[in-house]
C-alpha cells in the first residue's frame, strides 16, 4: 500500500491527479501550498508529487525540507517548460524525477510513478532483510551467551556472527557498559580514552 502527497496549488492540476491514483486504490492527501505540505508530512506518506513554484514555500525549498527530514520519501516535481533550471535545482536536491505539466497524460503518469514503485519496493526489502538480520544477530548473541551450547555449537555460531579462529580451549564473553567509566576514579583525559578505546576493540 502506498501513501501519495499531492502538493499544487491549481485546483484543477490537483484534480486530475487525485483522480489518477483514485482509480488504482492508491490512497491520497493534497496540499496547496508548500506550508499546508508540512503539516501533512508525516513518515507514512511514501511520494510526493510537488509543484516547483507555488506561492509562499516554493517546491525547492520544500524539496530540501524533504530531503532532510524525510530522506527516504520519493519526490516528483512539475513544472512547466521555462522553469527547467528549478526542476535541474530541484533533482540536485534530490528529487527523483520530473513532469512537464504540458506533457502530462496518464501514460507519462504511469511511467514516472511505475519507476519509483519499483524503487520503493526494492528499499522496503532491504529495510526488511536488514532488520531482520538483526534480529537474528542479535538472537543469536543470546544463545551464545547462554552458555547452554555444546562447543561444537557455540564455535559454528561464533563463525556465523563473523568470528573466525582457533576456538580450541577456554574462551570467555565479557560485556562492557563503558559509557559510564567517565564516573569511574582513576579514569581521566587520555587514561579514559584509553581504555574506552582498547574495550571497543575487544
Amino acid at each position: 500500500m502506498y501513501k501519495i502527497l499531492i502538493v499544487e496549488d491549481e485546483y484543477h492540476i490537483r484534480n486530475i491527479i487525485h483522480e489518477y491514483f483514485a482509480m488504482k486504490n492508491i490512497e491520497v492527501v493534497e496540499a496547496c501550498n508548500g506550508y499546508e505540505a508540512l503539516e501533512l508530512m508525516n513518515d507514512n506518506i511514501d511520494l510526493i508529487l510537488l509543484d516547483i513554484m507555488m506561492p509562499g514555500m516554493d517546491g525547492i525549498a520544500l524539496v530540501e525540507y524533504i530531503r532532510n527530514h524525510y530522506p527516504r520519501v520519493k519526490i516528483v516535481v512539475l513544472s512547466c517548460v521555462n522553469e527547467i533550471d528549478y526542476v535541474k535545482k530541484a533533482i540536485k536536491l534530490g528529487a527523483e524525477d520530473y513532469i512537464l505539466k504540458l506533457s502530462f497524460t496518464q501514460d507519462t503518469m504511469g511511467e514516472v510513478i511505475g519507476k519509483l514503485r519499483e524503487m520503493i519496493e526494492k528499499e522496503r526489502k532491504e529495510s526488511f532483510y536488514s532488520e531482520l538480520q538483526a534480529v537474528n544477530r542479535e538472537e543469536l548473541f543470546r544463545m551464545l551467551l547462554s552458555g547452554n551450547l555444546p562447543l561444537a555449537g557455540s564455535e559454528k555460531l561464533l563463525e556465523k556472527l563473523g568470528y573466525s579462529g582457533d576456538f580450541q580451549g577456554v574462551w570467555y564473553v565479557g560485556c562492557f557498559l563503558i559509557d559510564h567509566f567517565k564516573t569511574v576514579k582513576g579514569f581521566r583525559g587520555a587514561n579514559l580514552q584509553m581504555m574506552c578505546h582498547g574495550l571497543l576493540n575487544i
